[in-house]
């Protein structure tokens, strides 16, 4: 058997599971390194569990469990992550939590700093309180920002987004807009316009629940001219004609929600 390793992490399409779960497949054997093999059989879990395939994810890491041991820490943590992020996509939040802080405690102690900050993000997510979402976030901005690595780095401007919707949907609007500010800030010092747009959007939603409609309009209108009018998605379209329809402007508000493509 010919024994190479790829990185098989760049063949991720999250959008794919099912395309991804076979090219994952296809380097499966091709290496005698246990560790390996084992974070491969990870990965192709996670795509059932990306497409809702919970117990076929299980499944796979029933198998990988067993095989873990001493010499395979990295896989024991990749397995932990996708364990927790199978359980967390159920709805099953507090076994989820505790495998998250278990690969968190784990990577930190090993020094794999692109796990630990993952875990980071999934306690997070799966944190039962907005108390506790905030402290994670915090630790995982402070890892984002004392990393030499621009990988690591970037992680800050996902930790500002989640933060602000979750703050958000707890109707903490002017938090949610500061931790918007902060995304935006962050990514066009970066130079990401896509995330840079995604959070100036968020920034005119949240100006729009706080009753500052001008504010809102100001940057949907911009967000709009810059894109020469095009807005594939339809949420600017959507966030105009809520404005307008606010403003009283009827006429105005229809067009837009006319635009919405169905």
């Amino acid at each position: 058997m010919e024994n190479y390793k790829t990185d098989f992490d760049n063949l991720w399409n999250y959008s794919k599971p099912a395309d991804t779960r076979e090219k994952f497949k296809a380097h499966l054997g091709n290496s005698k390194d246990l560790d390996y093999e084992l974070q491969l059989q990870t990965q192709i879990a996670r795509t059932h569990s990306l497409s809702g395939e919970f117990k076929e994810a299980h499944e796979i890491l029933d198998k990988v469990e067993g095989q873990l041991n001493q010499k395979t820490m990295i896989a024991k943590i990749r397995f932990l992550l996708e364990r927790g992020r199978t359980f967390n996509s159920s709805g099953e939040k507090e076994k989820a939590e505790e495998l998250f802080k278990s690969a968190f405690k784990l990577s930190d102690e090993i020094g794999t700093i692109k796990y630990t900050i993952d875990a980071v993000h999934m306690v997070a997510i799966a944190a039962g309180t907005i108390e506790e979402k905030v402290d994670w976030v915090e630790r995982g901005v402070e890892i984002a920002r004392s990393s030499d690595s621009e990988k690591i780095k970037s992680w800050e401007g996902i930790f500002y987004n989640n933060i602000g919707w979750d703050l958000f949907d707890e109707k903490r609007y002017e938090d949610a807009l500061e931790k918007f500010k902060k995304c935006a800030d962050f990514h066009k010092v970066h130079g990401n316009k896509e995330s840079h747009d995604i959070a100036l959007w968020s920034m005119a939603k949240a100006y729009r629940f706080l009753g500052k409609v001008d504010e809102a309009l100001e940057i949907q209108e911009g967000l709009l001219e810059a894109s020469h009018g095009v807005d594939e998605s339809g949420y600017i379209f959507e966030e105009l004609s809520e404005l307008y329809s606010v403003k009283g402007n009827d006429a105005k508000a229809q067009e837009y929600r006319a635009k919405i493509k169905k």
